[in-house]
Parts: C-alpha cells; sequence; structure tokens
C-alpha cells in the first residue's frame, strides 16, 4: 500500500542494475500511467511543495498545472527507460508493446507503430506471432484497419498448425473489441479444424451480433451436444437467439411473429435459472425478453415480471454490469426517468470507477435536460480520475450545451493536455469563439502550429479570432488560405 516506497525500491534497482529488464519494465510502466496527487509535487531538495492549506488556496487552473508538470515529466522517464532498455535487446516485444501504448496515448500514433515494426524487424524471424499481433492491435486503435488485418496474417502465418494459438488471439482481440465482422473470417476458418462446440457458438453469437441470424441458428444447430440436456450457456445462447430473432420480425412489422419469438425464449431462460440458480446472467436475459414483449404489446403483466427479473439478477450481483443495465433499461422502457438514474447511482456507490455506468447516467442526465445531474455526475468522476480524457471532454460538452463557453473551453483544453486529440482540440476553439476569447484561440493555435497549418478547419477558427480581435486584414487572409 505505500506507492513511493515500491517505486524507491524500484529507482534504486534500476540505478544498480538497468539491464534488469522485469524491474526496468514495471518502473516505466508505473511512470508511464500513474497519475500524480499533491504530494508528488516536490521541490528541488525532495520536499513536499504544497501544504494541504497552501494545495487548496491554488485555483483548479494552478493545481492542473502543477500536476500536468509532474505528470509531463514521468511521461518522459517513462519513455527514456523504455528506450534505454529497448537499445539493450532491439528485439524485445515486450519492451516495445508498453512503449507503443505510451507514445499512442501521448498523440504520437506514427512513432507508436514505428517502435513495434522497428522490434519485428529486429527480431526477425524469432519474434513470433506476438508481435504482429501487438503490432495489429495498435494499428486497430489508430484507425488502419486494412493493415491490422495484414499484421493478424503475418501472426497466423507463424503459428503453430496444431494449436491455432494466433487464430485464437486474434478472435478474443476482435471480440473483445466487439467487432465482431471482423472476428467472423476467423471464426470460420476456426471452425473447419476445432471440433470444440464452443467455437462454433462463439462463431453464432457473431452472426447474431451482426445480424445475420438464420446463419447464426444454423451454427448454433451445427454444434455438437450433450445427449438431451442442454449446457446452461447453450441454454442462453438458445434464447439469444430467439429474441433476436423477435426484434428482426418486429422491425419488419410482423409483430405477432415478433411476440412468439420473444415468448420462445423464456423457456431456455427458465432452464438456464434452474441450472444456476446462483448465476444473475439467466434473469439479465430473461428480464430483457419480457421488456421487449411490454414494448412490443403494452402487457404491464410482462413490465412486472421483467422489473421482478432485473430486480431478481441484482440481488445475486449487485456488482454485475449487465443486471444494472438490463433494470435501468427496464425503467426506461416504463418511463421511469428517476428509477433508472437511480439505478445508475446505485451501481456507482458501490463500482465508483465504473466508466459504462457513468456515461449512461451523462447521457440520460443530458437527454432528460437535467443538465445539473449531468455536470455533477461529471465533475464527480474527474474527482475520482482526474487524469480520465474522457470526463473533462465531456464536462466540456454539457457546459457547452449551458452556455458556458469559457468554462467549457477550459474543460476541453484540459482534456486536450491529457491526450492530444484532434477533435477535442477543435472543440476548445469553437468555446472560446463563443465566448469571444480570441486572444485564448490565438495562443491556442500558436502552441498547436503545426497541426493548425495542416488543417483547414483549425486555419479558419485562427481567421475568425482574429476578425474578433480587430485584425480584420490578417484575419480575412487567414479565412482565404483555409
Amino acid at each position: 500500500g505505500d506507492r513511493r516506497l515500491a517505486i524507491g525500491l524500484r529507482e534504486d534497482q534500476y540505478r544498480a542494475s538497468p539491464a534488469d529488464t522485469q524491474n526496468a519494465v514495471a518502473l516505466a510502466g508505473f511512470f508511464a500511467a500513474g497519475m500524480p496527487d499533491r504530494a508528488d509535487i516536490l521541490t528541488e531538495g525532495g520536499q513536499p511543495a504544497y501544504t494541504d492549506a497552501a494545495w487548496l488556496a491554488l485555483s483548479e487552473a494552478q493545481r492542473n498545472a502543477a500536476l500536468d508538470q509532474v505528470r509531463n515529466a514521468w511521461r518522459r522517464r517513462a519513455e527514456d527507460i523504455f528506450t534505454a532498455t529497448l537499445r539493450r535487446d532491439p528485439k524485445n516485444v515486450d519492451v516495445a508493446e508498453p512503449l507503443s501504448a505510451l507514445l499512442r496515448s501521448l498523440g504520437r500514433e506514427a512513432d507508436a507503430e514505428r517502435v513495434l515494426k522497428d522490434a519485428i524487424a529486429a527480431g526477425g524471424t524469432t519474434v513470433g506471432w506476438r508481435g504482429h499481433l501487438a503490432l495489429g492491435s495498435l494499428q486497430l486503435q489508430i484507425n488502419k484497419r486494412d493493415a491490422a488485418e495484414a499484421s493478424f496474417r503475418e501472426a497466423i502465418a507463424r503459428e503453430e498448425k496444431a494449436t491455432r494459438d494466433a487464430t485464437r488471439s486474434v478472435i478474443e482481440l476482435l471480440l473483445s473489441q466487439e467487432r465482431f465482422a471482423m472476428a467472423l473470417p476467423y471464426l470460420e476458418d476456426l471452425v473447419t479444424t476445432d471440433p470444440d462446440p464452443a467455437v462454433r457458438y462463439r462463431l453464432a453469437e457473431s452472426l447474431m451480433r451482426v445480424g445475420r441470424i438464420d446463419d447464426a441458428r444454423k451454427a448454433f444447430e451445427a454444434a455438437p451436444r450433450d445427449g438431451n440436456n442442454p449446457r446452461f450457456g447453450e441454454e442462453l445462447l438458445d434464447g439469444a437467439l430467439m429474441v433476436a430473432t423477435g426484434d428482426r420480425l418486429r422491425a419488419e412489422g410482423k409483430r405477432t411473429e415478433a411476440r412468439a419469438a420473444y415468448e420462445a425464449a423464456l423457456a431456455p431462460y427458465q432452464r438456464a435459472k434452474a441450472q444456476a440458480p446462483s448465476s444473475p446472467q439467466p434473469f439479465v436475459q430473461d428480464a430483457i425478453a419480457k421488456r421487449q414483449i411490454f414494448q412490443l404489446t403494452g402487457d404491464k403483466t410482462r413490465y412486472a415480471e421483467a422489473l421482478a427479473a432485473a430486480d431478481r439478477a441484482i440481488a445475486l450481483g449487485a456488482t454485475f454490469l449487465p443486471a444494472c443495465i438490463a433494470r435501468a433499461d427496464v425503467l426506461l422502457a416504463g418511463g421511469d426517468i428517476p428509477g433508472a438514474l437511480g439505478e445508475y447511482d446505485r451501481y456507482l456507490k458501490l463500482v465508483p470507477t465504473s466508466p459504462e455506468i457513468r456515461r449512461r447516467l451523462v447521457d440520460l442526465a443530458v437527454s432528460s435536460g437535467n443538465l445539473d445531474r449531468a455536470e455533477a455526475a461529471l465533475r464527480s468522476a474527474i474527482s475520482a480520475a482526474p487524469g480520465e480524457f474522457g470526463w473533462h471532454a465531456g464536462l466540456g460538452e454539457v457546459l457547452q450545451l449551458r452556455g458556458r463557453h469559457a468554462d467549457a473551453a477550459s474543460s476541453f483544453a484540459r482534456a486536450a493536455a491529457l491526450r492530444p486529440d484532434s477533435g477535442t482540440f477543435l472543440r476548445e476553439l469553437v468555446a472560446r469563439i463563443r465566448a469571444k476569447d480570441y486572444r485564448g484561440v490565438t495562443d491556442a493555435t500558436r502552441r498547436r502550429g503545426d497541426f493548425v497549418r495542416a488543417n483547414p478547419t483549425a486555419r479558419a477558427y485562427a481567421g475568425i479570432a482574429l476578425i474578433g480581435r480587430g485584425e480584420a486584414s490578417d484575419g480575412m487572409k487567414t479565412l482565404k488560405e483555409s
């Protein structure tokens, strides 16, 4: 529990033995991901720079600036350690991968890709498939899908044909990111050589997720069965396919057939409950099916049953994310917005770090016009995770809606400081223009000069700011150039 002591010990070990790769990666990993607090801000003599009282006396902007200075120093330290370690062992993908992740987080996408490519090239045939998988994963994150698929092909070309480990890892990566359409070719290939029913079930689920319901049913039915005793997972997937069929029929306007499909899903869910009465999952899926029936027909009995199933899921798994989502969705179907917000609040009291539920709470608060609630939720999130880019960007959006453009600009600027992002930077410029902070626009564009010169939209905003400052000639020239 003593973070500073642990880091001090690792620093001592690094100074004594910089070739200790495991220690170096752990030390650099802390500096890459760590979020400093007041106690990490030190004087040149190594003493705390602020007492509690002095810290509280600073403005929020001053506190953020002090924390940013430490965090930026930590990121530079992490890069130095990773780079020195990789210089000693250029082919070590286990070092290149976290360095690449750090560079990507700093907005240096080309450098992030280069680091992994260099490690793979240095290793040659000794690298194996994992380096190519890591490269493909990064390329997906930076929206280079074609390059990612080429990297996955390279990984698979190096796998052991008996185990198909690379293929399985590619599938796991894609499914974890809900890239079901991309995963399908790999799954369809794997089922030709792997008789495990689980592979066919994953294929069936992926087909279902991309709307190929009939093909999903065929894949499900083709999986080997254990006699007349369907297993727990089979029952859940069977029911999910029936619900998906109901959704399709409903979209086609076939209401009677849709209801029949939803009703048919209840039987496998009931059997799944009997097989695993302490599991919340079958109650979650049961609640979803009954909610769909209620929304289709207005049957209040089914609404009550859906809410009861969701309540049971919560009782069995108070921190089970799908249970929270299912219960809130049932309440929303019944028009109970305060109840849904209350469900999100309940979950966040137990799991305050959940980004999914906090995002849902904010979205619902905004869509229902409760901007006070949305702002409070975002500020609470920032208090818990001040280094999270998304919360600051989200707060900026809410403050824009509230007409507080200067405050919104500060939030966008804070988000951009945490993670360089062109969209957030452009939103900052818009907010400053709306706040008539034309000098702030000029200062911001000077800080990002290379980006502004390459981006017509940013140049246009710079021109508007110049006109706003009374420099009409230069402003019009900039606008024309944009």
